[in-house]
């Protein structure tokens, strides 16, 4: 009895073995995605369309009939070449990726040229970052998939503030902020400013600050309120560091660099993607930086900021919107892609179930292994979303203008702003 049971055993065994092992040789069924066939044409920049490529390779295996034509876009020219493809509709992409302060200005321009995704994403809407959403939704209506969040920090040169006997943790505001500049111009007998600025080119400090203190350009109905008590609040901090010899000034994203490989800048004040900027332009300053959260404007006050982040958009001119579609959706929320491009490109998404699937206590090696991501994960999380109208890259023209005019003429700050109220009003 007891040998037969044995055989029983072994018999029961080796049939499992054989179906595991037949398992495991046959091929995934994709019979379920042959209906989805067909080209399409994803139009993005650089670094972004690298990223895309990941996705599209992942999602061709599922959907080998698809075929993805990929074109690199300059984002700054991405504007006019979708104003002259609909003057052509063959021109046009079928999916594009778009930084979330253009959306709306899009939708406005060409109010039936793009895909309402409001009920394609329901099911999916609660899973992205509640601010991405808000950013990307006009009227009401979501116009955009949200793709990624870009929450914004303070990266810092540890051996400079140690040498100026400044420690991260004392600078909780930004008037402690600007002591601790003052006291590194002070060690490094003025070669090193405690972060650069593009004055000319870009407002992104102010528009930090303007989040940190839950407003913008504009409030919540559209209207435009530069000249808050926030706004001139945000912009007299900008203008106390320009008069307080903390600042470097640069013009453009090499000079930037530049100033980082010369030790000029102690700390940077921007977004999370530049983390993989700063890796690749000064490696040789591996272990010498870390990353805190951005100074509040009073003790206790919030010290959370996420003002960029980009998401994709479709054409309704795509003759396969189905494909298009179907594409956005995966490359957005496919674990694996997103994994891909946070890995390789610092790409922190905005679907909210990858949170939950990678590791965010690893450390990084460049940062001396500190938990950067952990970080940054918690600050998208709870950052405030901002409002962008149509009009945002117009009034962001006059903002710099106006910014300029403070930092280089010493223009009187609430004077300035009061006039930029006008004048974004006409």
């Amino acid at each position: 009895m007891k040998s037969k049971k044995i055989i029983y055993s072994v018999i029961v065994m080796i049939i499992i073995l054989t179906v595991i092992g037949y398992i495991r040789r046959t091929p995934v069924d994709n019979s379920q995605n042959e209906d989805l066939f067909g080209k399409i044409t994803v139009w993005s920049d650089k670094d972004n369309l690298s990223s895309l490529k990941l996705s599209g390779d992942n999602f061709k295996k599922l959907y080998p009939k698809v075929q993805i034509e990929y074109v690199n876009v300059d984002k700054d020219k991405l504007y006019n070449k979708i104003i002259s493809g609909f003057g052509s509709s063959s021109t046009l992409p079928d999916l594009f990726s778009i930084k979330d302060d253009s959306i709306s200005m899009f939708v406005n321009k060409f109010p039936d040229g793009f895909l309402d995704v409001s009920s394609a994403l329901s099911p999916l809407k609660s899973k992205f970052l509640s601010s991405n959403i808000y950013q990307c939704s006009v009227k009401g209506e979501i116009f955009a998939i949200p793709w990624y969040t870009d929450p914004n920090a303070v990266f810092y040169r540890k051996d400079i503030f140690k040498n100026a006997n400044v420690q991260p943790e004392d600078i909780k505001t930004w008037e402690e902020y600007i002591e601790a500049g003052k006291a590194i111009v002070a060690s490094t007998a003025g070669v090193t400013k405690m972060l650069p600025l593009d004055e000319k080119n870009d407002d992104i400090l102010f528009r930090e600050m303007l989040n940190q203190l839950n407003t913008g350009y504009f409030d919540k109905d559209g209207k435009i309120i530069l000249n808050s008590e926030n706004s001139i609040k945000a912009m007299e901090t900008i203008d106390k560091m320009n008069k307080e010899g903390i600042i470097y000034k640069v013009e453009g994203l090499a000079a930037i660099k530049a100033s980082i490989n010369k030790g000029a800048v102690a700390t940077l004040p921007y977004e999370s993607l530049f983390a993989k900027v700063l890796t690749e332009s000064a490696p040789t300053q591996a272990g010498k930086w870390g990353v805190m959260k951005l100074p509040a404007f009073e003790p206790g006050g919030n010290n959370l900021a996420a003002v960029d982040g980009s998401s994709i958009m479709i054409t309704k001119a795509s003759k396969n919107i189905k494909v298009a579609l179907k594409f956005a959706e995966f490359a957005m929320t496919d674990n694996d892609s997103l994994e891909q491009g946070f890995n390789k490109y610092g790409i922190l998404p905005a679907y909210t179930p990858f949170y939950d699937n990678v590791n965010f206590d690893k450390g990084v090696t460049f940062f001396d292994n500190q938990k950067i991501w952990q970080l940054f994960s918690g600050i998208a999380k709870d950052a405030i979303a901002t409002n962008f109208t149509e009009k945002f890259s117009e009034t962001q023209s006059k903002v710099i203008k106006a910014q300029t005019n403070i930092l280089n003429n010493n223009a009187n700050v609430k004077s300035t702003m009061d006039n930029l109220q006008v004048d974004s009003n006409k």
